[in-house]
């Protein structure tokens, strides 16, 4: 019996159940936690993958349409990289005058001229009008220098006209070829901006205008108006493509980097000067240079600063003209496009931050309810031991009066009890030790019918003294016994209470028994009443005060509680079963009132029991007041 409660089969076993419950639960969160934040990542990922394809969707889409503008004009001249014709310049001249026609931007080219330097001696500048029959020699416009340089520099042979973008090539044309001089020949200088594209006139026997040698070659000029460009067509192509973008809208920038930089187009509140820090993508427009890597292939750059270290944004598409280089940097016109509102980044970072907190609602909703889980699991288990408690003091509460009675009645069955005297103490002891297991009994009941909800109390006008008396009758005999001392206080004119006399003497019986049971070496008991207030009516404050062994701070909002027990009193082995100030309370509440303790360890508890007092009862009849009470 004093063998440790944990080490209770029936207590192990609600013990574990919670602990593998709690556990499973643990691992199962852990689980969830780890497949969320995998599924987070992998949404994130695919809204990534999607921002992506909205947006080389719609670059591509510019992309084609803003290099339609210029193909068209090399389509319209019918030039090829070395044709071999016998071509007058009249011929360019009507299919210039026919682009002029069908061109959605006519005032695209600025104008069409004719750099003839297949004659050393004297290289001629010719501009061709659609409006007159032969081109006219003309001065070079302002700004065209540095590429009429260049053109001539690179016109001895078709191979070195052709790379006459490159800033390496000799003019021998040593240098290997590109790819790109085979497909179209057509090359761009960014600066101007102009199209240029080499032409072979060979030498026609007999015709002394003809060129005389066949390797020398002509250059055609396209210059392009750049005010066109960045007044009608970019603002047409940004109006057009990057209005309402899913993840729009867009704020579109064109820039020529070259030295010194300049902004080609930029789209209404756009960032301006260089590429923005916040940029959400960028492209070369004209592809990276034709000599590197990627001379093929142009790719959309994306801006460093993104959520993830990987390619953000990536795609290909051809690149249009080798551009002419006329420095070791890389001079591109870039696409830089920018979300002014979030950035495109931002967006996937908000679907993302969006997921963690919905998951994390979630996995905090699976923690609260494994909490509570092993919160009630560990109740369950508490009342477990409290119910064990319960049973081994009810048990120790039976066998003490059942073993006197069965010593006291061997005793008189054995014929050792003849005289009178012995007799009546017999008798009493027999008494008491019934009247002992009946008030067991009763507690376990009255603790039964109110779980139950079927306790019912008959409310009526009450004086105090009467019940006070009949309590201290019935305990009479274990007060003599023990050899307390009670003192009895009363107020004079004591109003009477509102209550049911039996649950009234119940409750103050539990109170005088947990003070005589709980007094230690102390054998003093009062019991005092007094008018007092509740909640702002007319009461009656009934004390019991003891001087035992008092209780602690940490377990005086717990001693009201079924089963309870202090560890303490438990160590001292004070016989009790836990039910007597719980069933106080209980009766206190029922009858409307309140139960109060205030205590201080090693000098005792005064237990405050405060009841309604009755109005007048003559107003009415008494079972009329009691219900209006009630």
């Amino acid at each position: 019996m004093n063998r440790p409660l944990l080490r209770h089969p029936l207590l192990q076993r609600s013990l574990l159940l919670p602990i593998l419950l709690v556990s499973a639960m643990a691992a199962l969160l852990g689980l969830v936690a780890w497949l969320q934040y995998r599924w987070t990542s992998q949404l994130s990922a695919a809204t990534e993958l999607r921002i992506a394809a909205n947006i080389e969707s719609v670059m591509v889409d510019w992309h084609w349409d803003f290099y339609r503008q210029f193909s068209t004009i090399c389509v319209a001249l019918q030039v090829g990289p070395d044709s071999g014709a016998y071509d007058e310049w009249d011929v360019y001249r009507d299919r210039y005058g026919h682009w002029q026609q069908e061109a959605a931007y006519p005032s695209l080219v600025r104008g069409l001229y004719l750099f003839e330097t297949s004659w050393k001696s004297s290289p001629r500048f010719l501009k061709v009008d659609p409006g007159a029959n032969l081109p006219r020699n003309v001065r070079p416009p302002p700004g065209m220098e540095q590429l009429i340089e260049r053109l001539q520099s690179r016109s001895a042979t078709l191979p070195s006209a052709l790379r006459a973008w490159d800033l390496q090539a000799s003019a021998s044309g040593s240098a290997p070829m590109s790819r790109y001089s085979s497909l179209s020949g057509w090359q761009f200088d960014p600066i101007l901006p102009a199209l240029v594209h080499p032409v072979v006139h060979h030498a026609v026997p007999g015709d002394p205008s003809t060129p005389p040698s066949g390797q020398a070659v002509d250059w055609i000029i396209v210059l392009l108006d750049m005010p066109t460009l960045r007044q009608r067509i970019l603002p047409d192509l940004a109006h057009r493509y990057f209005r309402s973008v899913p993840d729009g809208p867009l704020k579109v920038t064109v820039e020529d980097r070259s030295a010194p930089a300049r902004i080609l187009f930029a789209s209404a509140n756009s960032p301006t000067g260089p590429e923005p820090a916040d940029a959400d993508a960028t492209m070369n427009i004209f592809g990276p240079p034709p000599q590197s890597t990627e001379g093929y292939l142009w790719e959309a750059v994306r801006n460093t600063n993104t959520v993830q270290p990987r390619e953000w944004h990536s795609f290909v598409a051809p690149v249009w003209f080798p551009v002419i280089r006329y420095s070791d940097r890389d001079q591109p016109w870039t696409l830089v496009l920018h979300n002014p509102a979030a950035g495109l980044n931002n967006v996937a970072l908000r679907v993302r931050s969006d997921n963690l907190i919905v998951s994390t609602a979630v996995l905090i909703l699976l923690a609260v309810n494994m909490s509570l889980i092993a919160l009630s699991g560990y109740r369950a288990h508490r009342f477990a031991r409290m119910q064990m408690d319960f049973v081994a003091s009810v048990s120790h509460e039976l066998r003490t009066p059942l073993t006197a009675l069965l010593s006291a009645g061997e005793n008189i069955k054995d014929g050792l009890i003849q005289d009178e005297h012995h007799l009546a103490r017999y008798g009493r002891m027999i008494t008491a030790q019934a009247r002992q297991l009946i008030g067991l009994v009763d507690q376990i009941l009255i603790f039964a019918s109110m779980r139950n909800g079927d306790r019912r109390y008959q409310l009526v006008p009450l004086e105090i003294a009467p019940v006070m008396d009949g309590v201290m009758r019935a305990s009479s005999s274990f007060i003599q016994s023990a050899g307390f001392t009670v003192e009895k206080q009363l107020a004079p004119d004591l109003p009477r209470v509102v209550a049911d006399e039996q649950a009234l003497g119940q409750c103050l019986q539990n109170l005088l028994s947990n003070a005589i049971k709980y007094s230690g070496s102390s054998r003093w008991i009062r019991i005092s009443a007094q008018p007092g207030s509740l909640r702002g009516i007319p009461a009656v404050v009934i004390a019991v005060e003891d001087r035992g062994i008092g209780i602690a701070s940490g377990d005086l909002s717990r001693i009201f509680k079924p089963f309870y027990r202090a560890p303490d009193v438990q160590a001292a082995q004070i016989h009790g079963t836990g039910l007597g100030l719980a069933l106080a309370r209980r009766i206190a509440e029922d009858l409307g009132g309140t139960l109060s303790v205030s205590s201080q360890p090693g000098h005792g508890s005064t237990f405050t029991l405060t009841l309604r007092a009755a109005a007048d009862p003559a107003e009415r009849p008494l079972t009329e007041q009691a219900k209006a009470l009630a």
